[in-house]
């Protein structure tokens, strides 16, 4: 963050001083562009600091913008960085857990998301290729989540020391959610094929109780955002058991016999 108010207020005050020479300006775009631009092979958390100087030169050279002595704007950047960071950082030593839970909160939704996305494959009439590319949108989604996810946890416990219950507990649920991504993301079936040969009832009665499966793991995500305990583990006993006999009976038809032989 200081180093963001650093870069900010330098934007500032040379944007401001140089607003009204063209030329000047014109080189600044160059360098500037090409400077905070380069943030990005450091991460993405150093891109979004170059990122944000490129959008607060664009804004102190707007025409419409009422243009102040490049001083005063430069430390009423500073000074409103400054407060944000000091509410940030009493914030973060009042309630240093909160802001992984709200982040890995948000992973396992986008899980769910993702999850929700593959369950269209077995929807009833499901154009393929525009579920895979929905698919693919929803996969890196994820990865982006679980990437800044991984900084935060680390820097968490490295800033605790030692491993609390509840560090390790978003420790377990974190590694968990890899688990389940992983191999939700690696399975993979010729879904031209099973739409041909499998009923649509058994194709909507898969995607009913996926559907199912992801209505609980947001809600399992939204309670680690906000931090309250799950009182009640969800059960799919019953869904499972009823989905068990819809397999067996479609088992027992002939267009089952032949699936199995062409797949053989």
């Amino acid at each position: 963050m200081f180093i963001a108010i650093a870069f900010n207020t330098f934007v500032v005050l040379v944007t401001s001083a140089l607003h009204q020479y063209q030329v000047l300006v014109l080189v600044e775009v160059m360098l500037f562009g090409f400077f905070f631009s380069m943030f990005g092979i450091y991460g993405s958390r150093a891109g979004a600091i170059g990122t944000l100087s490129l959008v607060i030169m664009l804004i102190n050279m707007s025409p419409l913008r009422h243009q102040h002595e490049a001083i005063i704007s430069a430390l009423l950047t500073a000074g409103g960085g400054v407060w944000y960071a000091g509410l940030s950082l009493a914030l973060n030593r009042l309630q240093p857990y909160r802001l992984v839970e709200q982040a890995l909160g948000e992973n396992l939704i986008l899980i769910a998301g993702y999850v929700r996305a593959r369950a269209a494959f077995f929807k009833e009439g499901a154009d393929v290729e525009a579920v895979f590319t929905r698919v693919m949108k929803e996969q890196v989604e994820v990865l982006k989540a679980q990437t800044q996810i991984r900084e935060l946890l680390f820097k968490t416990r490295q800033l605790v020391g030692d491993a609390s219950p509840k560090s390790r507990s978003m420790m377990m649920i974190f590694l968990e959610s890899l688990d389940l991504f992983e191999e939700t993301m690696y399975s993979y079936q010729d879904y031209k094929l099973v739409h041909a040969h499998i009923e649509p009832g058994l194709l909507n009665n898969f995607y009913r109780v996926i559907l199912h499966v992801v209505a609980e793991f947001e809600h399992i995500g939204l309670a680690v955002q906000t931090g309250t305990a799950i009182k009640k583990m969800p059960s799919f006993t019953a869904a499972l058991d009823e989905l068990d006999m819809v397999i067996n009976q479609q088992l027992d038809s002939p267009s089952a016999t032949s699936l199995q032989i062409q797949c053989l």
